[in-house]
């Protein structure tokens, strides 16, 4: 079990230096309170072992042993990423809100813009651009989770 909270507090400690990159692109009042969740995240062994502890019961018999723990090694790096945006999700659009950023929830979309192309942004394009990198698959998830973090501010 140390090995897979080793992966988790090493996953995390790569976010890390991806939202200290973006802080440098986008400034910091953008993140405000994302090392606080993240520093939770990394202090948390209860989640983690019960996560991971679901994981191998979910996925025993389905894979061999390697290639079990290369799948649950995977998925643990998908759940800390939509964990992330669970935890800090709400924070992270009251920031923009704060920067003077309007989400207009009949479009479903905010007045921040595109970094390509100019034009406004969904939840998704937000994470895209504006988020550390993500596998498509994940982003969608990691973006649903943060449009219905940010419904009601």
């Amino acid at each position: 079990m140390k090995e897979k909270l080793d992966l988790v507090k090493n996953y995390l400690n790569g976010i890390k230096e991806e939202i200290n990159d973006l802080i440098e692109e986008n400034g910091e009042e953008m993140y405000s309170g994302v090392f606080e969740v993240i520093n939770e995240l990394e202090n948390d062994e209860e989640h983690w072992t019960e996560l991971v502890n679901d994981l191998k019961e979910d996925y025993d018999d389905d894979y061999e042993d390697e290639s079990e723990s290369d799948f649950i090694n995977m998925m643990l790096g998908d759940c800390v990423d939509r964990e992330l945006m669970e935890r800090f999700g709400k924070q992270f659009g009251e920031n923009l809100i704060k920067l003077g950023y309007k989400y207009d929830s009949d479009d479903e979309c905010w007045n921040l813009k595109d970094k390509r192309n100019g034009e406004d942004l969904t939840c998704y394009g937000v994470v895209w651009d504006y988020w550390y990198d993500l596998d498509t698959c994940v982003r969608e998830g990691v973006s649903e989770i943060f449009e219905r973090e940010i419904e009601g501010i």
